[in-house]
């Protein structure tokens, strides 16, 4: 190939780099235990890549952004498909309905039992789900009981919901009862990682896990935690402020990354590109000298 040939090539290698964006993470908070409050669930998001850091670290302060109106019919256990980037959830503890990034929910996609503990997909589009007592394979689409393996040994507990992730291989569950992070099989084996332990940690609070960046995070009340998957130990990252309600303390019944694993990106490839480039000007240089 001649040179005149190759530096077109070289030229897209260096400036094919992904945009930047926020890193924005999609949560459902849970503002009342009055069931007969017209204001218990708040869709919306917080950025969790730009907090506000002048508290120091432990302390950092997200800020929660409503993007509709509250929701007296519960809304639990949000999920990201990667293989068709949509979010579902479960609503009214038992409808499987998707729901974008604007709020807009979908109709009921189908009978569902409930598995209002917690649901995620792996990262081929599989999706598994969680009430009490069973671990449930459910169709990705209308969100159908496929199979159901009880769990064992026990029981599992969450307060709101979200309490599920999935993670390099294992469906991680923040196990309320037991103030510990376990791991459930597909066939509802659980196997116990450790208690939680940190700084911060409130064991009365409900639990959302959630996974950014291949990091897990729990939501415990309004405080946000990343999660050592080793043994359970919990780091403060700090609090989660604007959400509103009778008792805000009570934190989140979901929550979800639109990237919980990297995104392919070509910022190596550009800069070989680049630096090709600028190798290949200075010969031409010397050349034509």
């Amino acid at each position: 190939m001649k040179l005149r040939h190759l530096i077109p090539a070289l030229a897209i290698l260096s400036v094919s780099v992904p945009a930047l964006r926020a890193a924005d993470i999609y949560a459902i908070a849970r503002e009342s235990y009055n069931t007969g409050a017209t204001n218990r669930y708040q869709f919306g998001n917080f950025d969790i890549d730009n907090p506000d850091t002048s508290g120091g670290s432990g302390n950092y302060v997200y800020t929660f952004n409503p993007l509709v109106p509250k929701n007296p019919t519960a809304m639990q256990s949000m999920t990201f498909n990667t293989t068709n980037s949509t979010m579902y959830l479960i609503y009214d503890f038992s409808q499987y309905r998707s729901i974008d990034t604007a709020g807009t929910l979908s109709g009921d996609l189908g009978a569902t039992e409930s598995v209002g503990y917690g649901m995620s997909f792996d990262d081929s589009g599989v999706l598994y789900g969680t009430d009490m007592s069973n671990m449930l394979n459910l169709n990705a689409s209308t969100g159908a009981t496929l199979s159901s393996s009880p769990i064992s040994p026990g029981f599992v507990y969450s307060s709101f919901g979200g309490n599920m992730a999935w993670q390099g291989g294992n469906y991680y569950f923040a196990d309320e009862f037991g103030h510990k992070l376990v791991t459930i099989g597909t066939n509802g084996l659980v196997t116990t990682i450790g208690a939680f332990t940190g700084t911060g940690y409130d064991n009365t609070k409900a639990h959302v896990l959630f996974l950014h960046l291949n990091q897990m995070y729990m939501l415990n009340g309004l405080n946000l935690f990343t999660v050592d998957l080793s043994n359970g130990a919990l780091s403060k990252l700090g609090s989660i402020t604007g959400v509103e309600g009778d008792n805000p303390s009570q934190g989140f019944s979901g929550a979800t990354s639109l990237t919980p694993v990297p995104e392919p990106s070509t910022y190596a490839l550009g800069a070989i590109g680049a630096g090709v480039l600028a190798w290949l000007g200075r010969r031409r240089g010397r050349r034509s000298a």
